[in-house]
């Protein structure tokens, strides 16, 4: 009964704001080219100053460090994907969580490289949908499909706790972030609600959004407890703090993600590329930034770090230096993990691939995209299975990209156009030798084609 109290109270003080204080005009972001992108599952600073992503497409996990220089992580079994989270300990480990394949795992392995491991969550059917670092020092993740949250140990142990009682079929977490007294808060898309998760005695409390159908999804805590959340059916951002919801009005955008930076800003991106700022005094900045829709962290110095497909967004208010570009990236090499070091597959141009295909003596393996306007590699994943294979099987046959092969150029030429056709749509790998062509239509078809790759006479 004091829990329903509470929430009435809070529905009785719901205010809407319209104007959270003046607004800068819109001003332009920078942008630096990165190794990842497609579905960005996460992004963390370490205190080395390092900036670590994870691209679920590209099933890559990747450092930048303070110059540009990008070192691509394989997270621990490259043959499985759907990364769907990632934090840094503090103790020198990269932890994430995988939602794809025959199994759902949370894994680690350390910032420099070395011998990777991944835990299996103990229920049928788990689905991981993101990780965080609680305040007791553990990893936590929420499933929104088994309607539970979990914690793991630095030793993989893992505890299950089941959500709210009296909900049917029960929590349905859409995001989840550390609350600052020992708590834990997640935002439920379907029973439009906040709940708060007490780690000491496991009971939850429930906070209903007096805003009808908000569809709460991304959820921040500041270091003075306020709930920061997104209302992405109502185009607003929710406030919750000494027991009152507040709505904020952004100008009818659509919040796609949140942070809170070192200042207690609230930064959050939109689907209409956007970045804004609400600063603690209730001053509010807007910054126009192409593409750049997922998540984001902030450094001391204030320099805000967004991604986006294909570029990461580097945002310093009122800086007019230039972004950093990618200038080298790092041989990676450990046990479990997949040594990445200089690339099998040589960029050719179509001159060149032309060439490859009449020199019948030599295997060939082509990596074709789709055809045009169709998609991207990146974002069907082709470029991470094919690069993966090469690595498998280097020596065995040459491996080989066309450059620019979205080009109008490329396209128009009809020997191009009749070898690229001869796998199909969409197409990932052509396998040639003197006598047959193989088409490969996803990462599970992979060890098909390995199994035809005899080693080169």
């Amino acid at each position: 009964m004091k829990e329903l109290r509470m929430a009435a109270l809070a529905a009785l003080a719901f205010a809407c704001v319209h104007s959270a204080g003046a607004q800068t005009p819109p001003q332009a972001c920078k942008y630096a080219t990165r190794m990842a992108s497609g579905q960005d599952v996460g992004i963390v600073i370490a205190s080395d100053g390092g900036i670590w992503y994870a691209s679920q497409n590209a099933n890559r996990i990747v450092r930048m460090d303070p110059k540009g220089g990008e070192t691509p992580f394989v997270p621990v079994d490259g043959s499985t994907n759907g990364l769907s989270g990632l934090v840094l300990d503090g103790k020198g480990n990269v932890w994430f969580s995988k939602r794809g394949g025959n199994v759902a795992v949370i894994g680690r392995f350390p910032e420099a490289g070395g011998e990777g491991v991944e835990f299996a969550i103990p229920e049928q059917h788990a689905f991981p949908a993101g990780i965080v670092m609680g305040p007791d020092g553990k990893i936590w993740y929420f499933d929104p499909v088994k309607h539970k949250i979990g914690r793991v140990g630095a030793d993989g142990s893992m505890e299950i706790f089941e959500g709210p009682p009296k909900l049917n079929p029960g929590i349905t977490p859409t995001d989840m972030a550390a609350g600052i007294d020992n708590s834990l808060w997640i935002t439920d898309l379907g029973e439009n609600a906040l709940f708060k998760f007490d780690l000491g005695s496991k009971g939850w409390k429930r906070y209903d959004i007096p805003e009808p159908q908000a569809h709460p999804k991304h959820v921040r805590v500041a270091r003075d407890g306020t709930v920061w959340f997104s209302m992405v059916a109502r185009n607003k951002l929710g406030r919750f703090k000494n027991g009152t919801f507040t709505s904020i009005d952004i100008q009818n955008e659509n919040p796609n993600g949140l942070h809170v930076a070192e200042d207690q800003s609230l930064w959050y991106t939109t689907t209409s590329s956007t970045l804004g700022r609400i600063k603690p005094d209730g001053t509010r900045e807007k910054y126009r930034c192409n593409n750049v829709v997922g998540p984001m962290a902030t450094t001391a110095d204030g320099t805000v770090y967004a991604l986006g497909n294909p570029n990461l967004m580097i945002l310093k208010p009122g800086d007019t230096i230039s972004a950093p570009r990618v200038v080298s990236s790092s041989n990676v090499q450990g046990a479990s993990m997949m040594p990445l070091g200089a690339s099998p597959v040589k960029e050719v141009t179509l001159p060149e691939l032309r060439r490859l295909f009449e020199d019948k003596s030599k295997k060939l393996v082509v990596h074709y995209n789709v055809l045009p306007k169709r998609g991207c590699g990146p974002c069907d994943e082709s470029v991470a299975v094919f690069e993966e294979f090469a690595r498998k099987n280097a020596g065995k046959a040459t491996f080989v990209r066309i450059a620019n092969e979205y080009s109008e150029a490329a396209w128009s030429d009809p020997w191009y156009r009749a070898n690229a056709a001869l796998t199909g749509v969409p197409t990932y790998i052509t396998y040639f030798d003197q006598k047959e062509v193989t088409r490969v239509v996803g990462r599970e078809s992979v060890p098909v084609l390995e199994a035809r790759l005899l080693p080169v006479k």
